[in-house]
Protein backbone atom coordinates (compact mmCIF):
# COMPACT_ATOMS: atom_id res chain seq x y z
CA UNK A 1 0.00 0.00 0.00
CA UNK A 2 1.14 3.40 -1.17
CA UNK A 3 1.25 6.34 1.53
CA UNK A 4 1.06 10.04 0.74
CA UNK A 5 1.15 13.01 2.92
CA UNK A 6 -0.69 15.63 1.62
CA UNK A 7 -3.53 14.15 3.56
CA UNK A 8 -2.36 13.77 7.54
CA UNK A 9 -5.83 14.23 9.89
CA UNK A 10 -4.87 14.16 13.34
CA UNK A 11 -1.52 13.09 13.30
CA UNK A 12 -2.27 10.17 11.06
CA UNK A 13 -1.46 9.44 7.70
CA UNK A 14 -3.92 8.11 5.33
CA UNK A 15 -3.34 5.42 2.87
CA UNK A 16 -3.71 5.72 -0.62
CA UNK A 17 -7.07 5.28 -2.18
CA UNK A 18 -6.76 1.80 -4.53
CA UNK A 19 -6.30 2.37 -8.19
CA UNK A 20 -8.80 1.25 -10.45
CA UNK A 21 -6.66 -2.35 -11.42
CA UNK A 22 -6.27 -2.39 -7.96
CA UNK A 23 -9.87 -2.59 -7.46
CA UNK A 24 -10.71 -4.63 -10.31
CA UNK A 25 -8.17 -7.25 -9.01
CA UNK A 26 -9.07 -7.37 -5.69
CA UNK A 27 -12.54 -9.06 -6.55
CA UNK A 28 -10.59 -11.86 -8.10
CA UNK A 29 -8.64 -13.06 -4.60
CA UNK A 30 -7.23 -16.39 -6.52
CA UNK A 31 -4.87 -14.33 -8.41
CA UNK A 32 -2.16 -12.21 -7.24
CA UNK A 33 -2.13 -8.59 -8.69
CA UNK A 34 1.30 -7.07 -8.81
CA UNK A 35 0.95 -3.69 -8.86
CA UNK A 36 4.43 -3.42 -11.00
CA UNK A 37 4.02 -5.24 -13.73
CA UNK A 38 1.93 -4.56 -16.77
CA UNK A 39 -2.36 -5.38 -16.32
CA UNK A 40 -2.81 -6.93 -19.68
CA UNK A 41 -0.66 -9.33 -18.87
CA UNK A 42 -2.27 -9.54 -15.61
CA UNK A 43 -5.40 -9.85 -17.03
CA UNK A 44 -4.48 -12.84 -19.42
CA UNK A 45 -2.83 -14.84 -16.62
CA UNK A 46 -5.76 -13.95 -14.25
CA UNK A 47 -8.28 -15.55 -16.69
CA UNK A 48 -8.03 -19.24 -17.03
CA UNK A 49 -7.55 -19.48 -12.82
CA UNK A 50 -11.09 -18.36 -13.67
CA UNK A 51 -12.48 -20.67 -16.23
CA UNK A 52 -12.38 -17.55 -18.46
CA UNK A 53 -11.69 -19.12 -21.27
CA UNK A 54 -12.16 -16.05 -24.35
CA UNK A 55 -15.57 -15.34 -26.33
CA UNK A 56 -17.75 -17.87 -27.37
CA UNK A 57 -20.53 -17.37 -30.41
CA UNK A 58 -21.88 -20.59 -30.41
CA UNK A 59 -25.46 -18.43 -30.53
CA UNK A 60 -26.60 -20.45 -27.33
CA UNK A 61 -27.53 -19.16 -23.70
CA UNK A 62 -24.29 -18.25 -22.15
CA UNK A 63 -23.55 -20.58 -19.17
CA UNK A 64 -22.98 -18.51 -15.63
CA UNK A 65 -19.57 -18.95 -15.86
CA UNK A 66 -19.18 -17.17 -19.51
CA UNK A 67 -21.52 -14.56 -18.02
CA UNK A 68 -19.09 -13.76 -15.43
CA UNK A 69 -16.28 -13.84 -17.85
CA UNK A 70 -18.02 -11.28 -19.81
CA UNK A 71 -18.85 -9.20 -16.72
CA UNK A 72 -14.96 -9.58 -15.68
CA UNK A 73 -14.03 -8.55 -19.51
CA UNK A 74 -16.20 -5.06 -19.03
CA UNK A 75 -14.72 -4.42 -15.49
CA UNK A 76 -11.09 -4.42 -16.83
CA UNK A 77 -12.50 -2.33 -19.61
CA UNK A 78 -13.77 -0.03 -17.53
CA UNK A 79 -10.41 0.11 -15.39
CA UNK A 80 -8.45 0.59 -18.35
CA UNK A 81 -10.59 3.52 -19.27
CA UNK A 82 -10.81 5.16 -16.19
CA UNK A 83 -6.86 4.38 -15.72
CA UNK A 84 -6.33 6.28 -18.68
CA UNK A 85 -8.15 8.76 -18.54
CA UNK A 86 -6.33 9.57 -15.25
CA UNK A 87 -3.17 8.75 -17.12
CA UNK A 88 -3.54 11.49 -19.98
CA UNK A 89 -6.33 13.44 -18.91
CA UNK A 90 -9.85 13.76 -20.50
CA UNK A 91 -9.89 17.66 -21.80
CA UNK A 92 -9.25 17.54 -25.45
CA UNK A 93 -9.17 21.32 -25.83
CA UNK A 94 -6.05 21.19 -23.25
CA UNK A 95 -3.15 22.39 -24.23
CA UNK A 96 -1.46 20.72 -21.04
CA UNK A 97 -2.82 17.21 -21.86
CA UNK A 98 -1.13 17.41 -25.31
CA UNK A 99 2.09 18.32 -25.03
CA UNK A 100 2.32 16.19 -21.77
CA UNK A 101 1.24 12.75 -24.20
CA UNK A 102 4.04 14.38 -26.92
CA UNK A 103 6.10 14.03 -24.31
CA UNK A 104 5.11 10.31 -23.35
CA UNK A 105 5.84 9.77 -27.03
CA UNK A 106 9.00 11.26 -27.79
CA UNK A 107 8.05 13.60 -30.14
CA UNK A 108 10.53 16.51 -29.88
CA UNK A 109 10.10 19.36 -30.32
CA UNK A 110 7.34 19.48 -28.22
CA UNK A 111 4.91 21.71 -30.51
CA UNK A 112 3.62 25.09 -28.77
CA UNK A 113 0.13 25.59 -30.40
CA UNK A 114 -2.94 22.31 -29.22
CA UNK A 115 -3.47 21.93 -33.70
CA UNK A 116 0.39 21.52 -33.66
CA UNK A 117 -0.02 19.01 -30.37
CA UNK A 118 -2.50 17.17 -32.22
CA UNK A 119 -0.99 16.94 -35.94
CA UNK A 120 1.58 15.46 -34.02
CA UNK A 121 0.27 12.88 -32.35
CA UNK A 122 -1.92 12.00 -35.26
CA UNK A 123 0.91 10.93 -37.10
CA UNK A 124 2.01 8.28 -34.66
CA UNK A 125 0.41 5.17 -34.38
CA UNK A 126 0.61 3.12 -30.82
CA UNK A 127 -1.56 0.97 -28.80
CA UNK A 128 -3.36 2.52 -26.11
CA UNK A 129 -2.97 -0.44 -23.86
CA UNK A 130 0.52 -0.41 -24.29
CA UNK A 131 0.48 3.12 -22.94
CA UNK A 132 -1.74 2.16 -19.98
CA UNK A 133 0.52 -0.63 -18.98
CA UNK A 134 3.48 2.18 -19.60
CA UNK A 135 1.66 3.98 -17.16
CA UNK A 136 1.71 1.36 -14.64
CA UNK A 137 4.67 -0.77 -15.06
CA UNK A 138 6.91 1.61 -17.41
CA UNK A 139 6.22 -0.95 -19.96
CA UNK A 140 7.97 -0.17 -23.77
CA UNK A 141 5.07 1.65 -26.12
CA UNK A 142 5.89 0.38 -29.08
CA UNK A 143 5.33 3.17 -32.06
CA UNK A 144 4.07 2.15 -35.45
CA UNK A 145 4.62 4.49 -38.69
CA UNK A 146 1.22 3.19 -40.53
CA UNK A 147 -1.99 2.33 -38.93
CA UNK A 148 -1.57 -1.27 -40.54
CA UNK A 149 1.41 -2.05 -38.78
CA UNK A 150 -0.87 -1.04 -35.69
CA UNK A 151 -3.28 -3.12 -36.97
CA UNK A 152 -1.04 -6.11 -37.35
CA UNK A 153 0.58 -5.71 -33.42
CA UNK A 154 -2.93 -5.04 -32.23
CA UNK A 155 -3.92 -8.12 -33.16
CA UNK A 156 -1.21 -10.22 -32.63
CA UNK A 157 -0.79 -9.38 -29.30
CA UNK A 158 -5.12 -8.93 -28.00
CA UNK A 159 -4.45 -5.43 -27.04
CA UNK A 160 -7.72 -4.13 -28.08
CA UNK A 161 -8.72 -1.35 -26.18
CA UNK A 162 -12.72 -0.49 -25.73
CA UNK A 163 -13.91 1.58 -28.43
CA UNK A 164 -17.40 2.39 -27.04
CA UNK A 165 -16.85 3.05 -23.44
CA UNK A 166 -19.39 5.49 -22.05
CA UNK A 167 -16.23 6.89 -19.78
CA UNK A 168 -13.78 7.55 -22.13
CA UNK A 169 -12.93 11.28 -22.32
CA UNK A 170 -12.24 13.06 -25.23
CA UNK A 171 -8.42 12.65 -25.43
CA UNK A 172 -9.28 8.70 -25.52
CA UNK A 173 -11.85 9.10 -27.92
CA UNK A 174 -9.15 11.26 -30.37
CA UNK A 175 -6.68 8.82 -30.13
CA UNK A 176 -9.25 5.40 -30.66
CA UNK A 177 -8.30 3.77 -34.45
CA UNK A 178 -10.57 1.73 -35.46
CA UNK A 179 -8.21 -1.76 -36.11
CA UNK A 180 -10.19 -3.82 -39.11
Amino acid sequence: MVYYFSDINDGAVKPEPPTHFEQFFARYPLFQYDPSAPVSAQYQAMCPKYGFLGRTNSGEAKSEQELEADAARARFRLAMVRTFNDLFGTDVNDLKNWQSFCTVLEISPVPTKLRACRAAVRDVHVNLVDLVDWGIAKAEIHKFERLDELAAYTKKTGKFFPQSEAEAGGMLRFLLRRIA
